[in-house]
């Protein structure tokens, strides 16, 4: 191996090890916004009963979706960080990616039911499970066509 071949892998490594702790602050930050968000003892908007209900359960949607695309991010960096030749096995970053959600959510709601004046809800973990399906998704999305870019441009040189 010579020194030139050295660099790129030393650069390749950082640029990776970058990619792992830039999606592992993220997400960290976004959990930690979350759990203040559910520390607040009552959270009024001023809003109808319905118009209050339709936008506290639109926000979980909104949070978890971007919890969910941050969870997958910083799997696919891992991935990529540890150096893993071949084909990995997508659908278990997938699922790895939604169950650290979904523990994330049930975690949450526990947390909710230690706040006076707040109370846990399944039905908010059913609601988060959906944001955390889009987020995912959206993660999985973003990583495929990253790498058909990556295709089009080894196939274009």
């Amino acid at each position: 191996m010579n020194l030139f071949s050295l660099i790129c892998i030393t650069s390749n490594m950082k640029h990776k090890l970058f990619h792992f702790f830039k999606y592992g602050a993220f997400t960290l930050v976004w959990m930690a916004f979350i759990f203040l968000l559910s520390a607040q003892s009552k959270l009024d908007i001023g809003l109808d009963d319905i118009w209050d209900i339709l936008f506290k359960k639109t926000a979980h949607i909104f949070v978890y979706t971007i919890l969910g695309l941050l969870i997958t991010k910083l799997l696919y960096g891992y991935r990529h960080w540890t150096h893993q030749e071949g084909r990995v096995n997508e659908f278990a970053i997938i699922i790895l990616a939604f169950l650290v959600g979904l523990i994330f959510a049930f975690s949450d709601e526990y947390h909710q039911t230690l706040v006076p004046g707040r109370d846990g809800n399944m039905v908010d973990v059913y609601i988060d499970s959906l944001g955390l399906i889009f987020g995912v998704i959206w993660g999985y999305r973003l990583h495929l066509d990253k790498l058909r870019h990556s295709v089009k441009i080894l196939l274009t040189r």
